[in-house]
């Protein structure tokens, strides 16, 4: 196998006449170029049924004007190195203020132990939300 210099390899592609071939003289770039790396997007996740009917239920609220804004998991919080906590909930309240909330059908200790740990360190107030009997019902971490 022999292997082109760079001034070989534009001679070639100068004598074949393909476009955009170096000249003799210009050696100083490489003979290609390093394709473009993909940014990773993350997975976009559809809401279940759960936060489906709690997305209902803030659009109601936002009727009313009790809630001025909301968005599902718009952003995650660092908790320590690794250890990371995704609201399913950010809700703009009439006031001004920025909640996190949280539905859940049933808490784990995990889950429990991450919106413990935010609600110390970031300055929001952070909301579970459960329906019970068709109620939701709210629990205040801070």
């Amino acid at each position: 196998m022999t292997h082109w210099t760079e001034q070989q390899l534009a001679d070639h592609l100068a004598r074949r006449g393909v476009q955009g071939s170096r000249s003799a003289a210009d050696v100083s770039d490489p003979p290609f170029t390093a394709p473009a790396v993909a940014q990773r997007k993350p997975p976009v996740r559809k809401m279940n049924k759960l936060e489906s009917s709690y997305s209902a239920h803030l659009q109601a609220l936002q009727a009313t004007g009790e809630v001025l804004w909301y968005r599902f998991e718009p952003m995650r919080l660092r908790l320590a190195n690794g250890a990371w906590f995704k609201p399913d909930f950010a809700v703009k309240l009439r006031d001004g203020s920025l909640e996190f909330h949280e539905t859940k059908g049933h808490w784990r200790e995990a889950a429990r132990v991450r919106i413990k740990v935010a609600a110390e360190l970031f300055p929001f107030r952070f909301v579970a939300v459960r329906k019970i009997n068709g109620v939701w019902q709210r629990e205040e971490f801070s």
